[in-house]
């Protein structure tokens, strides 16, 4: 049957948390927050961090070559009321990669602004603004949990994002979105691109519990955005299923699946349900 892979994937995901891996044991490990990165090099978390910071980010990342390995542990902000990120990449920071662990209680989870970034295994839960934003060219965006995102205070920006993406090139993939809250009139978008040209969406699950009662909900929402593929992805419970908007691309062999309006704009391809 088709999409039993991507199903299976999915199920694996929600039972388990983030993929498990090997420790990483030759790193500098990083002991305590606020840290901020300065030098090419591994990083990890040999415990888990927390923090009651109202801003700034609990470990920025400021130099290029950097692999930064949660190994498993946590990474905890205050929650709703923080305008603090977890983990945030800068423009100048090419060749990012943060892995295998979680995330939880910041208002952004992981914001990543250098190309070439990868973020893969994570779990980000209970963020208040959004899970993960990448803004560079050439990201990758693999077999990561986000889940129960939203509920920021309107000054904040009080929209549910899971997954953000504003880089071309790049490629999400095999990801799982569910749980968005909102407060306001403010949106709910599972994954949302802006300006990601060239970019690839396939494999993911993205699912609300139950479909929110305003129109502002949005599984995938393609915006600004110049050939994007969506292929073989499963969306659930939102008043739009996958929207191209200002945008093109193809979209093949998806299951959308309780939205009103399951698909708008782009150039269907073969098999969507």
């Amino acid at each position: 049957m088709r999409n039993t892979a991507l199903l299976a994937v999915a199920c694996l995901l929600a039972l388990s948390g983030a993929t498990a891996s090997a420790e990483t044991q030759a790193c500098t490990t990083i002991s305590s927050i606020p840290t901020t990165i300065t030098s090419p090099g591994t990083y990890c978390l040999k415990t888990h961090l927390s923090t009651w910071m109202s801003s700034g980010a609990a470990i920025g990342i400021m130099a290029s070559d950097v692999r930064l390995d949660l190994n498993g542990w946590t990474l905890a902000g205050p929650g709703i009321g923080t305008a603090a990120r977890g983990i945030y990449v800068s423009d100048v920071a090419e060749r990012v990669t943060v892995e295998n662990g979680t995330v939880t209680g910041f208002l952004r989870g992981i914001d990543a602004w250098g190309p070439g970034v990868r973020l893969e295994n994570l779990l980000l839960d209970h963020n208040t603004s959004f899970g993960i934003r990448v803004a560079g060219t050439g990201s990758l965006v693999r077999a990561n949990r986000v889940i129960s995102t939203g509920g920021a205070k309107a000054d904040e920006g009080s929209a549910g994002l899971g997954i953000y993406v504003g880089g071309a090139a790049s490629l999400v993939d095999g990801n799982l979105v569910s749980g968005l809250t909102h407060r306001g009139d403010a949106g709910e978008i599972g994954i949302y691109l802006v300006n990601a040209h060239n970019t690839v969406l396939r494999n993911n699950v993205v699912i609300d519990d139950e479909k929110p009662d305003e129109k502002w909900s949005h599984g995938i929402s393609v915006n600004g955005s110049k050939s994007v593929t969506v292929q073989n992805n499963s969306i659930t419970n939102f008043w739009y299923g996958l929207g191209y908007w200002g945008s093109d691309g193809t979209y093949a062999q998806n299951v959308v699946v309780g939205c009103d309006a399951p698909y708008s704009g782009g150039t269907k391809g073969s098999d969507n349900d």
